[in-house]
């Protein structure tokens, strides 16, 4: 069984994230700070919910632009999760 992981990018706002703005906007327990950096060939993340100078949970993406192999790390106080994955475009088959 293949498991699939949904990641959002737009460009346009700066946003690569595993929620989409307007569910990350919805949600109570948003992240407290998220930074996007665009390179030549790397799309980065970063996005932390923070409560009383405590780090609650962390969101690292990577995606290169060209090969589309994406890394994510998601951590919380009790574990660390590593995602590694070539992702495919589900929308307009493109990915920029």
């Amino acid at each position: 069984m293949t498991k699939h992981k949904l990641f959002f990018l737009d460009l346009d706002k700066n946003w690569l994230s595993i929620k989409s703005q307007k569910n990350s906007k919805d949600d109570n327990s948003d992240f407290s700070k998220t930074e996007f950096r665009v390179s030549d060939s790397i799309i980065f993340s970063i996005s932390y919910l923070e409560a009383n100078g405590l780090i609650i949970k962390k969101n690292i993406i990577e995606l290169d632009r060209y090969s589309r192999f994406i890394k994510h790390e998601f951590r919380t106080s009790n574990e660390t999760i590593y995602i590694t994955r070539y992702c495919k475009v589900l929308k307009n088959n493109r990915m920029f």
